[in-house]
């Protein structure tokens, strides 16, 4: 499991494991971060601090409490926050330093980035859901003409004027470009893996009347957005990967009994639904709440129809490709 290269081990002085992404290394990392090896760490951290503390017991042993200066009073109290605080948070020096040079013991090879999921299955739900604020300045020049003299005097005032919109994940997806074909299929997480909003006009970038510069790299929203106006989408020059953020946790697909399809007990139905509707949502394209259910009595009939329409599309999609059809 760990790949440990030994002349990088020689050359900086630390151990090492380069490898490709996978759920292994995930299990790895989640185990590494953590296992708990703070006996070690801590043991001179709190030797170094009970000799301290012996040293202020002996002083105040040997003088009476009306001896001891404010600043030994404090200086006790201080160590004693200390030592509570973080006895139980002491790294090696040779780690302190890596982190405050690297920012973190782990490295990956993309970025990561927060998918809302709570968000988006309370938007389904009729929910309210958490929107956030946004704003961006701008200035504004008022003119002034004197009347106390024959001629007139011209100030530029600059007034800085906020705008203000609320938006929110689902607002940004649900009004994604609609005159671009490109989005038209995209789902929400290759959406959330490959395009960011920015705060800055559209005419920054984008001609008038164009829904994309000539680039490519920048594109207008609908114009339901509540940003229209005051913020564009831009496409990230390399993809991240979404990092799922939800309230409840995803079923387990042993617990959804696929081999007994629709003979299962309510329970298991419920789970089914559960399991479709976070799928659609992360997975299928929809620009409203009847795109996820179609015309399906249920989310998991919709969810297994779809999958199985995709599955057949790859299918023949690979068959045409080989015998060039």
């Amino acid at each position: 499991m760990n790949t440990n290269n030994s002349v990088v081990t020689e050359i900086f002085g630390y151990n090492n494991n380069i490898c490709m992404g996978s759920i292994n290394t995930l299990y790895y990392c989640t185990l590494y971060t953590s296992n708990s090896n703070q006996e070690d760490e801590t043991y001179p951290y709190l030797k170094a601090l009970e000799a301290v503390a012996s040293r202020l017991r002996r002083v105040q042993q040997n003088e009476r409490e009306n001896d001891i200066s404010q600043r030994q009073i404090g200086l006790r109290h201080l160590l004693s926050g200390i030592s509570s605080h973080i006895s139980s948070c002491v790294i090696s020096a040779t780690m302190a330093w890596y982190l405050v040079q690297h920012g973190t013991r782990f490295h990956f090879s993309h970025e990561f980035k927060p998918l809302l999921l709570t968000q988006f299955k309370a938007w389904y739900k009729g929910e309210i859901y958490c929107q956030r604020n946004c704003h961006r300045s701008r200035k504004n020049k008022s003119r002034s003409s004197g009347r106390h003299t024959n001629q007139s005097s011209i100030d530029d005032d600059s007034e800085e004027v906020t705008e203000v919109w609320m938006d929110s994940s689902v607002n940004n997806y649900i009004n994604r470009p609609p005159d671009v074909s490109l989005f038209d299929n995209m789902c929400l997480w290759e959406y959330e893996s490959k395009y960011d909003m920015v705060t800055q006009r559209p005419e920054t970038f984008i001609a008038e009347d164009l829904p994309c510069d000539e680039s490519k790299l920048h594109y207008r929203f609908n114009r339901d957005h509540s940003g229209f106006n005051y913020c564009c989408l831009y496409k990230r020059p390399n993809e991240c990967i979404p990092k799922l953020y939800y309230s409840s946790s995803i079923p387990d697909i042993e617990l959804l009994e696929l081999e007994k399809e629709d003979n299962v007990k309510e329970h298991t139905l419920a789970l089914h639904e559960v399991y479709a509707l976070k799928a659609m949502l992360m997975f299928y394209p929809f620009l409203d709440k009847p795109d996820i259910l179609g015309y399906h009595e249920s989310l998991w009939h919709s969810f297994t129809y779809q999958k199985t329409r995709f599955i057949y599309t790859v299918i023949h999609y690979k068959f045409c490709k080989t015998y060039k059809i």
